[in-house]
């Protein structure tokens, strides 16, 4: 079973976003920045930044935060996104970091790029803090493959977003990319929508079907 299938309707979230339209919803659109690419206690977050939806429009609601993963940062990583030891030095732990974030993202589903990547990361930290699981979850890279499904087509944030012609600002920081998820996400519903995709039902269910997202399951399965 695959991620998306694990976390696509939780009891809880079912009865109030699996019918929901995609025009209708109010979601909160995340990315992570972190110390390489490797979960599961091998890196560690440095940075993650949450942006509010509703109506496939962006709202005055966000959250974004450094943190400090009590290891050195490698430079490698920060070349990336530019984050050292310095600038975290004085953040908050992944647990108390994780613990904000599950406060405001509150019952909306999250939205995000390859968003089992950033789920790697903050699902063990939200399990050792007890706190209550991220609400279900949709793709946007999945839906970019639903859209396009072209072999040649590529689904990363700068071909999806430059197709789509977002401007995107700050690339590699957690709010910039956040921002750029966002926005994809808010101008794919409407294609979704054309193609008889109406419902994040619909939606996760086209996405799980994907070749990628069975990929993202053995990559990123605990």
């Amino acid at each position: 079973m695959n991620w998306l299938a694990r976390r696509r309707y939780p009891r809880w979230s079912a009865k109030f976003h699996a019918d929901t339209r995609l025009r209708d919803l109010s979601c909160v659109v995340l990315d992570c920045e972190t110390t390489g690419l490797q979960p599961f206690g091998v890196d560690h977050l440095v940075s993650v930044a949450a942006i509010g939806v509703r109506s496939l429009a962006i709202t005055e609601q966000s959250f974004g935060t450094l943190v400090n993963p009590g290891v050195p940062i490698p430079p490698e990583s920060t070349a990336i996104h530019g984050i050292t030891d310095q600038l975290v030095n004085a953040a908050p732990s992944p647990r108390d970091a994780v613990t904000t974030l599950r406060e405001f993202v509150g019952n909306r589903p999250l939205v995000g790029q390859v968003l089992a990547f950033d789920l790697a990361f903050l699902d063990p930290i939200a399990r050792r803090s007890r706190l209550a699981p991220f609400p279900v979850a949709l793709d946007t890279l999945l839906m970019s493959t639903v859209l396009w499904p072209e072999r040649d087509v590529r689904h990363g944030l700068d071909a999806l977003t430059e197709r789509l012609g977002i401007e995107v600002v700050d690339r590699h920081t957690a709010r910039g990319d956040a921002l750029a998820t966002a926005r994809a996400f808010i101008a794919m519903a409407p294609l979704m929508e054309q193609r008889g995709l109406v419902t994040m039902r619909d939606v996760a269910a086209a996405c799980q079907a994907t070749s990628r997202a069975a990929e993202f399951a053995k990559r990123y399965r605990r």
